[in-house]
């Protein structure tokens, strides 16, 4: 290598570490043009891209690193990495595997495994790849911060306890662990704890950024005390990015301003969603507030909900989310925007803003109404209970949350009731094996899809005398059409420090499981409120 292009590189290297990323890759394409597999080049190059966060970008530029010097071991764990931030977990463990046989006691390669079981939910394998890191490098706050994680998702709260004490002694300028240190204590039922945490951090040397991140999390926890004002303010910092690996409000870039809350506006205001169905449903309760302004809204929502939608705000413009490649709206035909999850701060600062309004969110198509009615006729002298169990997927952690079929076995032998499925999901073996067992029939459809025709299932829901559920879509999508709706919860931050009820929608009943008890635990008690309308 020429000294004139080690100078050139070097000078790539410090603009990269100084943030000037664009600069370093403009002065590193010129270098690659003339030396298209300069290694050195390549990987600055790839690196820049990563720490921008451009990680499809990153991937490509490490693909080409691979193919010209396949056992590099930085450039292998770094291609790992971009699989990672790509979601690619399958394809980064194929290279991570490569890298240990190539290197068993390779440090980054196990930090990187560990990241990729706990994403595909291995949390089996994930602990044992952090205790490999802590064996590989025993002074690592990473390796303890993974331990400790691994050992949260298995329910081993003090131990994750102990292995976020230590990493955060090990460094204790990383926000990250201590942020994780705070969950751990949510989860555990010490909310207070993760409140003195979190403002701890706060009163501490932290970037805008960082800070915003902190008051996002501890947003929940006010919430969870019924401090609404406060909390509402800091969800909305919940569009902060940050880390990568963070899970917060969906991003999405606009060319136009966020829209104030001003009433006084003849401007045309985007409404989107950022999360998923269920979520989307709970602060669309919302909307009705909004819609009695007459403002000149467009709604952006998921598809699925897109004639639901239509019919019960018939002056608004509605249309399914449309992005471009880049994340900007594809559609720009509005002056301003402001995103559906933060219409509470608006809308929703005192408990008696939740009681103002009791007609159902959303209306059933009369005619599928009709077809649902006619097809539960032979069941018309029974009290009819729709029942959703569990989610899409278990996991050791959603267990908690989630009941199995089993569980419900006292309550579906009783004649006084019919039950029906509206369980989404691969589900019909688990129904079959209950029914056998039980000498019962759960009433469902072949041509009913349960995840993907919202309409036909609001318009079976609204036949039905009640519906018991866990805290899946089929909660809120129930509660929307005025279901009386029986919420098996753990006690959590949507209660918004109620005791007893759901402040988002009055037909909704929660039982809810205190700290150290299964929602499953509650089911006994449904039948009850299936006889007490």
């Amino acid at each position: 290598m020429s000294i004139k292009l080690h100078h050139k590189l070097v000078k790539a290297q410090n603009r990269i570490n100084e943030g000037q990323f664009s600069a370093a890759i403009e002065s590193l394409d010129k270098i690659l043009r003339d030396s298209p597999n300069n290694i050195d080049g390549l990987m600055l190059k790839a690196e820049a891209l990563l720490r921008m966060e451009l990680f499809n970008e990153a991937l490509q530029e490490y693909a080409k690193i691979v193919q010209l010097a396949p056992k590099n071991i930085t450039a292998l764990n770094n291609f790992s990495l971009a699989l990672i931030r790509n979601n690619k977990y399958n394809d980064a463990l194929e290279i991570i595997n490569y890298v240990l046989e190539i290197d068993p006691n390779n440090f980054a390669a196990s930090i990187n495994s560990c990241s990729v079981h706990q994403a595909l939910r291995e949390y089996e394998q994930a602990l044992k790849a952090s205790l490999k890191a802590i064996s590989i490098s025993p002074d690592s706050a990473v390796a303890y911060l993974n331990l400790g994680t691994a050992l949260a998702f298995q329910d081993r709260e003090e131990d994750a306890r102990q292995a976020y004490l230590l990493a955060s002694t090990l460094d204790p300028n990383d926000i990250l662990i201590k942020i994780n240190l705070a969950q751990l204590e949510e989860k555990s039922g010490d909310r207070k704890s993760a409140i003195k945490i979190y403002e701890e951090m706060l009163d501490s040397n932290l970037t805008a950024a960082q800070a915003e991140l902190i008051k996002f999390y501890l947003s929940f926890s006010y919430l969870y005390f019924g401090e609404l004002s406060k909390g509402w303010d800091y969800y909305d910092y919940g569009f902060t990015p940050i880390l990568p690996s963070t899970s917060i409000r969906s991003l999405r870039k606009f060319h136009q301003p966020r829209w104030d809350g001003s009433f006084d506006t003849n401007q045309k205001i985007l409404i989107w969603r950022e999360q998923g169905l269920g979520d989307e449903i709970l602060f669309a309760t919302c909307l009705p507030d909004l819609y009695r302004l007459n403002l000149n809204i467009i709604l952006e929502c998921e598809v699925r909900l897109v004639n639901i939608y239509k019919r019960r705000f018939p002056n608004w413009a509605i249309r399914s989310e449309s992005v471009d490649a880049e994340g900007f709206s594809a559609i720009s035909d509005f002056d301003l925007h402001y995103p559906l999850g933060s219409l509470p701060r608006i809308f929703r600062n005192h408990k008696s803003d939740f009681t103002k309004h009791k007609d159902p969110l959303f209306f059933p198509n009369k005619l599928l109404k009709e077809k649902y009615s006619k097809l539960l006729e032979p069941y018309e002298n029974k009290i009819k209970v729709g029942i959703s169990w569990r989610g899409g997927f278990l996991n050791a952690i959603r267990n908690k949350n989630y009941t199995s079929l089993r569980d419900w076995g006292g309550i579906l032998k009783n004649d006084e009731f019919v039950f029906v499925n509206l369980q989404y999901g691969e589900c019909e073996q688990e129904i079959c094996e209950v029914e056998d067992e039980l000498k019962i029939k759960i009433i469902r459809w072949d041509h009913l899809d349960l995840k993907n025709d919202i309409e036909s299932l609001l318009a079976l829901i609204s036949n039905l005398d009640h519906v018991v559920t866990v805290g899946t879509a089929v909660s809120t999508i129930a509660a929307s059409v005025g279901a009386h709706t029986i919420l098996l919860t753990a006690r959590s931050w949507l209660l918004l420090g109620s005791e007893n009820d759901f402040p988002w929608f009055p037909n909704i009943v929660p039982l809810i499981a205190e700290k150290g008890q299964m929602v499953a635990s509650r089911i006994m008690n449904v039948p009850l409120y299936l006889r007490n309308k």
